[in-house]
């Protein structure tokens, strides 16, 4: 038996810091009432991390941008289907516009919930949803609003490999220039998905690189103190071999 749908909706629409206690407390309502099924589902769900939180709030404070922007993978294989430039090109226009109010919106979300408004998490955000527009499945699990891990692409074929020249009149000229076309929106969208990912990797760097700085400065102040301690330390045996001297010395006879 499932849980009722509006119960795990309120779960994944709760804070993050909220999510264990409030799947532990429907898990022990569906216990009581006997959903005994429902509640050790329930009691399994993971708790989201930072980015697949966002994507659960963007599914239910923009389920009509998401929806455009997973149109726009459509719109975008019919025009190189129909080999139409001027159409791929709008089409990839509108999912830049779309992603790019997406990424404002997460980073709203999540500074109105306290949480860092980082941009590698926006990056990320962005980078998942673009994945999406070319796979249906992954983005329909986006807009369920239920994640618990960061959704993947299905081990599927480029959408767009598999798009057959127009037939009809034109000759092969015209055929090669479509093929050409449709060559450049595949690379097109292929730079454009792994240069989110860059750009995601070298906020990473740059925060792993200003912690081990930290860390770096830590350790030689760390040192430093070390290093005062030792000389103190070695003062003091110096103070207490000269203070047993002197004891021996008085207590020679003359």
């Amino acid at each position: 038996m499932d849980p009722p749908g509006p119960d795990i909706d309120a779960l994944f629409a709760s804070p993050l810091e909220d999510f264990i206690a409030e799947r532990d407390r429907l898990a022990g309502q569906l216990s009581a009432s006997g959903s005994k099924d429902a509640a050790r589902s329930v009691k399994s769900l993971r708790k989201p991390s930072v980015v697949v939180w966002a994507l659960n709030q963007l599914a239910r404070s923009e389920p009509d941008r998401l929806q455009a922007l997973f149109e726009t993978g459509e719109s975008m294989r019919l025009a190189l289907e129909r080999g139409d430039p001027r159409a791929t090109r709008e089409a990839q226009t509108d999912r830049r516009s779309h992603l790019k109010q997406l990424g404002g919106a997460a980073g709203r979300i999540l500074g109105a919930a306290g949480h860092a408004t980082s941009s590698g998490h926006v990056d990320k955000v962005r980078s998942i949803l673009l994945q999406a527009t070319t796979d249906q499945d992954m983005a329909r699990s986006i807009s369920e609003g239920r994640l618990t891990v960061e959704p993947t692409p299905g081990a599927l074929p480029d959408v767009f490999d598999s798009v057959p020249p127009p037939s009809g009149d034109g000759g092969d000229e015209r055929a090669e220039d479509e093929r050409a076309s449709r060559r450049r929106a595949r690379r097109e969208q292929r730079v454009e998905a792994l240069r989110s990912g860059a750009e995601s990797a070298s906020q990473e760097a740059a925060r792993l690189a200003r912690e081990a700085e930290s860390a770096r400065l830590a350790a030689d102040a760390a040192e430093d103190v070390a290093t005062a301690a030792q000389r103190a330390a070695d003062r003091a045996l110096r103070h207490l071999e000269d203070a047993e001297r002197e004891l021996r010395d008085q207590d020679r006879p003359s």
